[in-house]
């Protein structure tokens, strides 16, 4: 069976207790071999359970599979050399299975086609998610499109992207998206691309 639960919230199991208690560094040690060697089956089992999720006849995607299919996005969207099958996923659940994707599925998409390059694409998901859904995503995955943006030499629609941004937080008088506001890394990585566009200059 394919385990479905997320890296980042479920500690890997560690090695039993060994009697060498007279060094301190004895049992962090095999914790951490431990969690080296479960990697790889981790990886494994994201990478079968993508394969089934790609691979299923349309409309045969069970509350289940939809929930390990946003688990594969998260992970996939965080890891470079396959960040490109979360965008794959979540087309594969529109084109094939007519499934509206949930805000999690685009939050995942939107974060791997910024890392990706593909400023149109996770701009577009970001639009979506904000105007037709009302949700204003965690200030590192606007950043993560505001990069994307400069990275192309869009600065301007980095810009564009920080003030419809700005007048979200400024409408929010509740304070309920103290996590969505521009921070420093938001402001620096706009003023890095135009002091690298006036050294190109």
């Amino acid at each position: 069976s394919i385990d479905t639960t997320s890296p980042s919230s479920t500690p890997l199991p560690l090695l039993p207790r060994h009697d060498d208690t007279n060094n301190p560094h004895h049992y962090h040690d095999h914790d951490k071999k431990k969690q080296k060697q479960a990697l790889p089956n981790f990886h494994s089992q994201i990478n079968r359970a993508t394969k089934k999720i790609l691979s299923a006849p349309t409309g045969s995607l069970t509350p289940p599979l939809l929930l390990l299919a946003t688990k594969c996005m998260h992970h996939h969207s965080l890891t470079p050399s396959s960040s490109f099958l979360t965008t794959q996923i979540l087309e594969t659940l529109i084109r094939d299975h007519e499934i509206t994707p949930s805000d999690d599925m685009l939050l995942a998409a939107i974060t791997a086609s910024a890392r990706r390059g593909d400023a149109p694409l996770a701009q577009k998901l970001w639009n979506e998610l904000t105007t037709d859904r009302d949700v204003t995503p965690h200030i590192i995955v606007t950043t993560s499109v505001i990069e994307a943006w400069c990275r192309r030499g869009a600065i301007g629609r980095a810009e564009a992207l920080l003030r419809t941004l700005e007048r979200r937080c400024r409408d929010d008088a509740a304070g309920r998206k103290r996590e969505c506001r521009p921070n420093a890394v938001t402001y620096t990585s706009i003023a890095n691309a135009w002091a690298q566009e006036g050294e190109a200059e």
